[in-house]
């Protein structure tokens, strides 16, 4: 095979820059098998001592229950209680009230709350003046096991706290008879401050070593022509200016702001930065099996682009409507009172189902097709590898946080932000450019006399992935799989044999 040291500048550009597949060498591209192994246990071990450290701090939230006995033969019930000596650190709060089952039979019935909540402010003389935040009556169904306390209902969410006190006063209703119920429970839920402190310091700790992944990108990049990046790193180009916003610098502004702009942006960013993860993974899958003139944007983008806008626009839509329905009525829960939710929730659980399916299916139909061309079958099978230990990971927290009994660990609760940053950063450490590419890039700008139109010179020379332009008009969009893996051996920038 000619080495690439006895190529020209632009043979070398053109066999880095095939008809098929961007082939910019990676640095995971130089792997042996013991490197690989050792890759993916640091992920592994970084990702497990995160989490281990973050297990051991505080719990996430505070409880303060409140119990009053109740007749059990009378049809209306009627509870007050207050919350009082709040901190800003201590939002949001959340209050739900349950009932206990004294008798051995199950129990399933609605009931009608109506619930008024107060914000309990001080004048400068230390008066209480209760201001009425919330006022409203919704019917709910209670579910009860026997013997054991029913399901909680939600009184009232507030996500920033606008006074150091609140109160609730709650009036339920039923329309059956039973003896059943002798106790009501009102549980507050606050967040501890230590957690709010805690947090703060992880979002903000994931927020610079983002911008250090960045800048370490572009120290690597940036003496290399955009027409030689491969598709990953286009891809990680859009992935990390969104992993900024999902880390959101912006969190802390809702201590200070009480507006439901802040959880409305949070939402946003974090909904836009999970399907653009899904999109990435999908095209990512779809991208080593076709080659890129077969890569029509109505066949290869369009499906995937609509399937995953229909999933963003039904979340964030129903979320900014709950939230801001909650800003008059405290007790207002989609779930049961808005009518459209159920046929949401099976369009979701439908799109769910076929992205699980396209998955997996596109794994295997590309796994297949890529048998004859292993340098593009290195890289798919790199890519597997890191996604199938990232959904190994997702599925224990998933396991420990659905399933398990310790259910309130800041662990489970910064899961998320941890393994979907540490993603990120080991992807973009594995796609950057080899040093051997590098060398060979920078050799070419300082042999050139005009280095600063390189890309004009030689790049613009060759169309989108290195085919000639007077050749383009005779293409065939049917690629030669083996003729492909031909024009691979011979030209491409293979490590094992410049090593």
């Amino acid at each position: 095979m000619k080495k690439d040291d006895d190529k020209t500048d632009e043979q070398f550009l053109r066999s880095h820059n095939r008809s098929g597949y961007s082939s910019m060498v990676m640095k995971f591209e130089n792997f042996n098998l013991m490197q690989f192994v050792c890759y993916f246990f640091f992920y592994l071990l970084v990702v497990i001592v995160s989490l281990v450290i973050t297990s051991y701090g505080p719990s996430v939230t505070k409880n303060s229950v409140q119990t009053k006995n109740v007749n059990p033969k009378s049809y209306e019930w009627i509870i007050e209680r207050e919350i009082s000596n709040l901190e800003r650190l201590n939002q949001p709060i959340s209050s739900s009230i349950q009932l206990e089952n004294t008798k051995d039979l199950i129990v399933s019935a609605n009931v009608f709350l109506t619930v008024k909540v107060y914000g309990l402010p001080k004048d400068s003389k230390g008066v209480v003046k209760p201001k009425l935040l919330s006022n409203s009556t919704h019917k709910r169904k209670i579910f009860c096991k026997a013997k054991a306390k029913c399901v909680p209902i939600r009184l009232m969410e507030e996500p920033f706290l606008r006074y150091d006190s609140y109160r609730v006063n709650v009036l339920m209703k039923r329309n059956f008879t039973t003896n059943f119920f002798t106790k009501i429970t009102i549980n507050w839920k606050i967040r501890n401050t230590k957690i709010t402190i805690f947090e703060t310091f992880f979002r903000y700790s994931y927020l610079m070593a983002s911008l250090i992944i960045i800048l370490i990108t572009t120290r690597s990049c940036k003496d290399i022509p955009s027409g030689l990046f491969s598709t990953e790193q286009k891809w990680i180009a859009y992935l990390l200016p969104c992993l900024v916003l999902y880390n959101n610098p912006f969190s802390t502004l809702s201590l200070f702001i009480p507006s439901p702009a802040n959880d409305i942006f949070q939402a946003l960013v974090s909904l836009l930065f999970l399907h653009l993860l899904v999109l990435f993974v999908l095209c990512l899958i779809d991208n080593h099996r076709v080659p890129l003139l077969q890569r029509k944007w109505y066949k290869f983008y369009l499906p995937k682009i609509l399937l995953l806008t229909i999933s963003f626009l039904s979340i964030f839509i129903v979320y900014t409507k709950e939230r801001l329905k909650r800003e008059e009525d405290m007790l207002y829960t989609s779930i049961f009172d808005f009518s459209g939710i159920k046929h949401i929730g099976v369009l979701l659980i439908l799109i769910v189902i076929i992205l699980i399916i396209w998955i997996f299916a596109g794994s295997i139909i590309t796994y297949i097709k890529l048998k004859k061309i292993q340098t593009q079958m290195k890289k798919f099978k790199f890519f597997l590898a890191i996604n199938f230990f990232t959904f190994i990971i997702f599925a224990i927290l998933f396991f420990i946080r659905v399933g398990g009994r310790k259910n309130n660990t800041t662990g489970i609760y910064l899961s998320t932000y941890t393994v979907f940053n540490f993603y990120i950063y080991f992807l973009v450490l594995a796609y950057l450019p080899s040093k051997q590419f590098k060398s060979k890039i920078h050799k070419i700008i300082q042999n050139s006399s005009k280095g600063d139109t390189l890309d004009q010179q030689v790049i613009d020379n060759l169309n989108f992935d290195g085919i000639e332009k007077k050749n383009k008009s005779n293409l065939n969009n049917d690629f030669d799989m083996e003729e492909i893996e031909n024009d691979q051996n011979n030209d491409f920038f293979l490590s094992e044999k410049n090593d």
